[in-house]
């Protein structure tokens, strides 16, 4: 898994939550020139949750 994942034209609103389907904790992330960095932790890139998918949800506030 890498260190960082980038959604290309996708910009959630500021306070909103992007997490890691099968990983507890929120995402670090932030939105650059309309696009999302999501910070992948090095736990979570060690051992992830799923080795052929991985699905983000973004919880709008």
């Amino acid at each position: 898994m890498p260190e960082q994942i980038i959604l290309k034209n996708i910009c959630p609103a500021a306070g909103s939550a992007v997490r890691l389907l099968g990983h507890a904790q929120p995402l670090v992330w932030e939105c650059a020139a309309g696009d999302t960095r999501i910070q992948v932790p090095e736990a979570l890139r060690n051992t992830p949750p799923c080795n052929y998918a991985w699905v983000f949800s973004i919880a709008l506030h």
